[in-house]
């Protein structure tokens, strides 16, 4: 990280996401228009980028990537699509969450097990992401006025694998537990304010 180049894209909007899966292949969310963003891929370090989502009215806000090539890109309106990096790309509609529900952040211990999180505080949790249909089940915090940014489960200091970080957009960190093995019955305490994100590179 001690020396970058400059990477001419031709593209004069906002990344929102990026992710590369090696040297060449990658996708990133490009606003089309302020706060509205568009999937696109590159195949050339970044050099060119061309449209893989569609002109549609469907936005998206972020990544999450469970593997090297496979993961979420996680949108507006409910929408949430599954990303693959392999041959020419593909996106693939995963159904079931409602459209008042402005997903903005994803953490997946595989491609099955994941939660969603977004607008007005809302979490759901799934065991089947990879199926035709998932199953969603709503997970209630009892918080109002915040919405949620980030999301982490797994062992990082203060969480293991039944608990979790989730960052609002109020600057404050909650922590998540379950009191059953399978991710039900969960618990909520704030344990931080005035915090930007979340950094779980170091948690794997």
């Amino acid at each position: 990280g001690s020396k970058w180049t400059t990477i001419a894209t031709g593209l004069s909007a906002n990344f929102r996401d990026v992710y590369f899966k090696d040297m060449d292949k990658g996708v990133a969310i490009i606003d089309s228009i302020p706060g509205y963003g568009l999937i696109y891929k590159t195949t050339d370090g970044g050099q060119n980028w061309s449209l893989l989502s569609k002109h549609d009215g469907i936005y998206f806000n972020s990544f999450h990537f469970y593997s090297m090539d496979k993961g979420y890109a996680l949108g507006q309106k409910g929408v949430m699509k599954r990303v693959v990096l392999s041959g020419n790309f593909g996106l693939v509609n995963i159904p079931g969450l409602p459209a008042s529900f402005n997903i903005s952040a994803a953490f997946f211990s595989d491609g099955d097990k994941g939660w969603v999180v977004g607008n007005s505080a809302t979490i759901y949790y799934t065991t089947n992401g990879t199926a035709n249909f998932p199953t969603w089940t709503p997970v209630s915090t009892g918080l109002t006025g915040v919405d949620f940014k980030e999301v982490y489960f797994g062992a990082i200091g203060v969480v293991g694998q039944n608990a979790g970080l989730l960052l609002g957009t109020n600057e404050k960190v909650y922590k998540i537990t379950s009191t059953t093995p399978t991710g039900t019955n969960y618990t909520f305490l704030k344990i931080s304010d005035d915090v930007v994100d979340i950094d779980d590179s170091n948690a794997k």
